[in-house]
Order: C-alpha cells, then structure tokens, then sequence
C-alpha cells in the first residue's frame, strides 16, 4: 500500500472511530454485546463500544503514520517468540 493509501486509510478509520465514539449512546443502545453486559455488568456494552472506538482511533493514526507494522510486531511478539524461540 502506497503512502497516499495509507493515509486515506488511516483518515478513514480515525472518522469511523470519531463517528462511533460520538454517536455511541444509539449505537450501544441498538447494537447490544451480550458478552459485555454478562461480563462488565448494566451498560457494559456501552463501555465496549467506547473503547472499541478509541481503539479504532488509534489505529487509524498507526495506519496513517506507517508504524501499524511495528506495532503488531510488538504487539505479536510473545507468540513470534514462542513459535521462534532461536531468534
């Protein structure tokens, strides 16, 4: 993916994470996570979807920037590690 792409890319997730994050009461209202409301209680969905949008958000900058491949490998490295143990 070219720069111009990842830039497009990254605007893109940063607007659908915006748009989440401010339009999340009728989101989590009509789009219930059942595991959330089991597991973190009444309004546990709403709370799932916040930060589900803020990591979206930030995505979108890793993306846009071109350090989304750092991150993952950072983020993946203790099964690289397992998988690789010689490296």
């Amino acid at each position: 993916m070219g720069i111009i792409g990842q830039i497009i890319l990254g605007v893109l997730m940063i607007a659908g994470g915006i748009l989440l994050l401010k339009n999340n009461y009728q989101v989590s209202n009509n789009m219930r996570i059942s595991f959330a409301e089991q597991h973190l209680g009444s309004g546990g969905s709403y709370l799932a979807w916040k930060v589900l949008s803020i990591l979206l958000i930030l995505a979108g900058f890793t993306v846009m920037f071109g350090f989304y491949d750092n991150v993952l490998a950072f983020i993946l490295s203790p099964l690289t590690n397992i998988l690789n143990p010689d490296k």
